[in-house]
């Protein structure tokens, strides 16, 4: 995996900052706006979906760390495989909230004894910092303001749990 700068607190509180807003932004453009004579929004992941092709890269990254997260706890010791696995459970309920059509998942690798954890929990940490990098600049692409608040809370709790990380020892 390609050396990623860290996030410094600063960094983390400023995506913080701008999760907030973008959340109150989308609360703020709801549905309530439209008036009765516009037609019903198309169904997420209906071919008439505009957001079908971002729900689907979503979709498949949330897929992609939770399948990372199963790997990793395999190679963990039990306690700290208990709390790795409760972490990165979110990302299956992102994932089917985001793209609900989806049906194919992606299987995590195999497991390869001999890992050192602490380098394990450094790739989750890494994984969760590009993820919630990855979900604010998605996020302000979404049509669907729905949507776009999803894929923030997303990127949120990407950028909560690389902060967790740094505080779990193996």
């Amino acid at each position: 995996m390609p050396d990623l700068p860290l996030l410094t607190r600063r960094d983390v509180l400023r995506l913080g900052t701008a999760v907030v807003a973008g959340a109150s932004l989308a609360a703020c453009t709801s549905a309530s706006n439209t008036s009765p004579s516009q037609s019903a929004p198309p169904t997420p992941g209906a071919p008439d979906d505009p957001d079908a092709r971002l729900r689907g890269t979503v979709g498949s990254g949330e897929q992609v760390l939770s399948g990372l997260y199963q790997y990793v706890a395999t190679l963990l010791p039990a306690k700290t495989a208990a709390k790795v696995t409760a972490l990165g459970a979110r990302h299956d309920a992102y994932q089917k909230a985001i793209s609900p059509n989806a049906i194919a998942s992606i299987p995590s690798p195999q497991p390869q004894p001999g890992k050192d954890p602490a380098v394990l929990i450094e790739r989750l940490r890494t994984a969760e910092t590009q993820a919630a990098a990855e979900r604010a600049q998605q996020s302000l692409t979404a049509q669907d303001t729905e949507l776009a608040r999803l894929i923030v809370l997303a990127g949120a709790g990407a950028a909560s749990a690389a902060e967790v990380l740094r505080t779990v020892t193996t």
